[in-house]
This record gives structure tokens, C-alpha cells and sequence, in this order.
């Protein structure tokens, strides 16, 4: 970064660009150039710093929290028909670890970060979590500098594309999904059991557990075609909390 303000003199080590190159790409101008600063700043960063013991951590978690509201909230209006369970599916296609580094390569937010020499070295600018967890921070910045509905602007310019597209196309269901992820990154299909858990005076159900590689899912239903499909969600929630994409 480049200076800018009185406040923002110390920034003389960030790598590539300005703060205009990603405003622009954003869509906001921060009145607080230090708390984008922050939201740049990985842990590897603080750990060499002798000076600078703020990393992104913090707002990585506000920013979460932001950014799922946003989708929620778009989703809902724009998709007024639309169940639970699918507004549900939609909004963790768009806010996982694989989707979120998918846009910040997009705009090229890894050229920005403040990473330790190791990190680095490691390939750490383009690592999917290190990028996903500085969008989320980055939002978690807009919010405290500009409030939510800056907030919840810049997040739908930076998912339009992803939210015209899951919008207008059917979704899958959760065992197609599984069993397409199972095959393209464990090369078999995922495996089902399910017992009837009948119990004395109770609606009759059943339980389902899964196995697709090392992923374990288990979920319950009036059917076993409907614990079948809970398991199978359990299991895609498992994956996309963890970045993997099918």
C-alpha cells in the first residue's frame, strides 16, 4: 500500500497495489485504512512481528457472522418461494471455504496480505483457507467501518454472479452431491447403512450413517429415503465447512 493519510504512514510494508486497486474492486472506500490493514494481517504475519500483534483473526470471526447474514437475507428475498432446507443448501454453496477463496482470487486479495516468510515461502498467498478467511475479515472491516448495509452491499456485488447462477439453476439433491464429491476426490461412492429405531409408542423412523472417504455423516427420518438425505447433508456440511468443493 501506498500512503494515503497521517494515519496510514506505518503501512509502507504492504506488497503490491493501493488502497484505490482494492476499493475498486470492492466497492468501498474505508474511512479507517487500519482496519483494512488488520483485515490483510495473517497470524504468521504477528508471529515475526516484533511491533504488530494484530492479526485478522478477530474480524475473520465478525466478518462470518456478516457475510452469512447478508446471503440469508438476500436469499430470502430474492427466493420467496423457496423452502428452508434449500434457501439452507443454496446459502452454504455460496459461503464456503472453497467458494469464499474462489472470490478473493477473483480479485486478486492475496496479493494484499501480510503473511509471515514461512507462510510465504509455503504457497500461503494462494492457500483457499488463508484467502476465504481474509474475505471474511475484509467484510468484517466494512461492517465496522461503514455498517451493514455497506456491509451487505459490497457482499452482494462480490457474490452477484455466484447468486444469479444459484438462482436460476435446480439444485441437486444431497445424495447426488455426495456421491459426485465422493467419486471426483475419494474415487468410490459413498457407503449407507440404516436401522430402524422403532421405539414403544413413537412415530415409527430411522437412522442413516454415511461414509464417503474419511467423512462421516448420520441423520434421522420418518423414511430411509428421508435419513438417507439427512445423512448425506450432514455429511456436504462437514465438507464445505472444510473448504473441500464437489
Amino acid at each position: 500500500f501506498v500512503r494515503l493519510t497521517s494515519t496510514a504512514a506505518h503501512m509502507s510494508d504492504f506488497l503490491i497495489g493501493s488502497p484505490e486497486i482494492l476499493s475498486n474492486r470492492l466497492g468501498y472506500t474505508f474511512k479507517d485504512i487500519e482496519i483494512l490493514e488488520r483485515a490483510l494481517t495473517h497470524t504468521s504475519w504477528c508471529n515475526e512481528s516484533a511491533e504488530d500483534d494484530r492479526d485478522n483473526e478477530r474480524l475473520e470471526f465478525l466478518g462470518d457472522a456478516v457475510l452469512e447474514l447478508s446471503v440469508s437475507d438476500m436469499l430470502f428475498h430474492q427466493l420467496p418461494d423457496v423452502d428452508e432446507g434449500p434457501l439452507t443448501q443454496r446459502r452454504a454453496l455460496l459461503v464456503n471455504t472453497g467458494r469464499l477463496a474462489e472470490i478473493a482470487r477473483g480479485i486478486e486479495l492475496g496479493e494484499f496480505l501480510r503473511l509471515g516468510v514461512g507462510e510465504e515461502k509455503s504457497g500461503g498467498r494462494n492457500r483457499a483457507s488463508n484467502l476465504a478467511n481474509a474475505l471474511e475479515a475484509v467484510v468484517g472491516a466494512v461492517y465496522l467501518d461503514g455498517g451493514f448495509l455497506e456491509a451487505k452491499r459490497v457482499v452482494a456485488g462480490l457474490l452477484k454472479e455466484a447468486l444469479e447462477q444459484l438462482a436460476s439453476t435446480p439444485l441437486k439433491d444431497a445424495r447426488s452431491r455426495l456421491q459426485e464429491w465422493a467419486q471426483s476426490n475419494t474415487r468410490s461412492v459413498p457407503r449407507y447403512t440404516v436401522e430402524d429405531i422403532n421405539a414403544p409408542n413413537e412415530e415409527p423412523h430411522f437412522q442413516a450413517r454415511v461414509r464417503a472417504g474419511q467423512i462421516h455423516g448420520q441423520g434421522v427420518g420418518r423414511t430411509k429415503k428421508e435419513a438417507i438425505h439427512n445423512a448425506a447433508a450432514v455429511a456436504l456440511a462437514i465438507i464445505e465447512g472444510s473448504g473441500d468443493k464437489s
